[in-house]
């Protein structure tokens, strides 16, 4: 399939919008060579002016709520902040739980977070963000809960190096628990960066199966 047929393949499946740039660069192109014509263009266009006229994007601002009632001193409340809470903690997948799970914080077990994501702000955050009131890291809360913990990258997310492996090693053997937290963050994935594999970046696979490697000889299981 051509770059065009790509373009017209999307908008009759209803795809009205691109917010990369695929459509800029493309759709003019598909619309010379009769791959795309005046209707196709008409229904996505109406469709995303309906819901902006819906939206009361053509209205006096005096008359729009997003504008007059949605203010920002409304928007970071204690009853948002407690939905987004519980948002978050309903989208966690567990995949399995060999029992450790959940973690006795009164044992007083020292924890060591490993991981290019383990001290991650920002990252957090996505693509599309506000100003976050505050970022709170893995790192960070653990220790806002009092809890013994040693953190060691091993690598950034790229992962394109292992020279910090053998530190993130040595802080994970000296702990009782570990916790691996790696991961993308926007230089990997984003608008308009796809990528071509689900593989975790670099070396990231292989800084977790020494870190399991290393965990096994521990405890022999």
């Amino acid at each position: 399939k051509t770059a065009e047929d790509t373009v017209k393949i999307a908008l009759r499946g209803g795809c009205d919008l691109d917010c990369g740039g695929f459509y800029q660069q493309n759709a003019q192109s598909a619309y010379s060579k009769g791959t795309i014509n005046n209707t196709d263009l008409n229904l996505a266009m109406t469709r995303l002016f309906r819901y902006r006229m819906r939206l009361g994007m053509f209205d006096p601002p005096s008359s729009q709520p997003y504008v007059t009632q949605y203010t920002a001193d409304i928007v970071n409340t204690p009853a948002n902040q407690d939905l987004a809470l519980n948002a978050a903690r309903e989208s966690i997948v567990l995949l399995q739980n060999d029992g450790i799970l959940p973690l006795d914080i009164s044992k007083k077990q020292s924890i060591a977070i490993i991981g290019p994501n383990g001290n991650a702000t920002n990252t957090m955050q996505g693509n599309y963000k506000g100003t976050a009131p505050y970022l709170i890291s893995p790192l960070i809360g653990l220790q806002k809960m009092g809890v013994s913990v040693t953190y060691a990258e091993g690598c950034d997310v790229s992962c394109g190096s292992t020279k910090g492996f053998s530190e993130a090693l040595k802080t994970a053997k000296s702990a009782d628990i570990v916790i691996a937290v790696v991961g993308l963050d926007e230089g990997q994935e984003s608008e308009g960066r796809d990528r071509s594999s689900i593989d975790l970046p670099g070396n990231q696979g292989q800084l977790l199966q020494q870190l399991h490697q290393q965990n096994t000889s521990r405890s022999g299981k």
